[in-house]
């Protein structure tokens, strides 16, 4: 069931990650793989996976299971990351780059996999995103 990740920010900045998307589905919804094998996105899009996947970070959550499957759009063109059923939180930085690269690995097997329409440069246009962010 997919789960929506609500940002909701809290006086101690706690994010509460446990809301469930009401109905159980999100709507005309697509994994990028989906999307990928017909089109390609765009680079701001890909900055838009970036901050939601640095926001993840920045609250200390460690997705276990960060990949392209895992990442959604919608019709009104929002993001959605789900499967946090192992997912928990972490102190500190040093998991962040490994949990990054698991993505990256997603990207790079996929394209040989489906033939997905990604090129490294998507990736630059992510990176981008998850640094624009700035810490609270």
């Amino acid at each position: 069931m997919p789960c929506r990740v609500h940002w909701r920010r809290e006086r101690s900045r706690r994010v509460d990650l446990s809301g469930r998307y009401p109905g159980g589905k999100i709507d005309g919804a697509r994994d990028l793989v989906g999307i990928l094998t017909e089109e390609t996105l765009t680079p701001a899009q890909y900055r838009a996976v970036g901050r939601l996947v640095r926001q993840l970070h920045d609250a200390g959550v460690c997705h276990t299971d960060l990949n392209i499957h895992n990442i959604l759009l919608d019709n009104e063109g929002q993001f959605w990351l789900i499967d946090f059923d192992k997912c928990g939180r972490r102190d500190g930085d040093s998991w962040k780059a490994a949990n990054l690269s698991r993505l990256q690995r997603s990207f790079n097997k996929e394209v040989g996999r489906f033939q997905i329409r990604w090129q490294p440069a998507d990736w630059d246009a992510l990176m981008q995103g998850y640094q624009l962010i700035k810490r609270t």
